[in-house]
């Protein structure tokens, strides 16, 4: 899902799935907006999973706003890539934020923090003691700091289900971004991620 062509590309979103997982489909995948796509997935019981895939959507938070109240409260949801850094008092965001956050909120963070609240979310990321390279997803290009801006996001009842999320190093090139991955009682692994770039042209000056 992105701009039409001739107009600008600042955004754009989608789904890589397996062959395998095509059946399983509901629907097919409904793109809301160039930050804003969901997918169905079917699972036993009469139940659904809710995948949401967004860039940034904070910046036009209305949209995720819609799209989450519209998700029944017996279906699973996943949401991912959102370019925030929520920061580390899990104390106020009790059940949203865990104890193993990484740095400091911004105001993407805190309309985050927010919305995850009101709809009882959890940012998964921040759930697991692990190392911060394994944690951070996005470099700064001034500073080279290494970021947690990407995050997978579960609802705060299924969190005994999500297994892990991590950053995933080692693309065999070198990007300023890093992979997400989630593992949980799903069965299905999730891969949330943004812009690859290549860098073989740095690596040859």
């Amino acid at each position: 899902m992105g701009q039409p062509v001739g107009r600008p590309r600042q955004a754009g979103i989608g789904f890589a799935i397996r062959t395998a997982l095509i059946s399983q489909l509901e629907q097919r995948p409904q793109g809301l907006s160039p930050r804003l796509m969901t997918m169905k997935l079917h699972l036993k019981r009469g139940r659904s999973s809710i995948l949401i895939s967004a860039y940034a959507p904070t910046m036009s938070n209305d949209n995720l706003n819609f799209v989450l109240q519209t998700v029944p409260f017996k279906d699973r949801l996943l949401l991912g890539d959102i370019n925030a850094r929520v920061g580390r008092d899990a104390q106020t965001w009790l059940r949203v934020l865990g104890q193993h956050s990484v740095g400091n909120e911004n105001f993407n963070g805190s309309l985050l923090l927010q919305t995850c609240s009101e709809h009882e979310l959890a940012i998964t990321n921040t759930y697991f003691q692990q190392a911060n390279k394994n944690k951070t997803t996005w470099q700064h290009p001034r500073s080279k700091h290494w970021h947690m801006i990407h995050h997978v996001i579960s609802r705060q009842r299924h969190l005994k289900e999500v297994h892990s999320t991590r950053a995933m190093r080692g693309t065999g090139m070198w990007s300023d971004h890093r992979l997400d991955l989630n593992n949980d009682s799903i069965k299905h692994t999730v891969y949330i991620y943004r812009r690859i770039r290549n860098c073989y042209d740095n690596n040859r000056r």
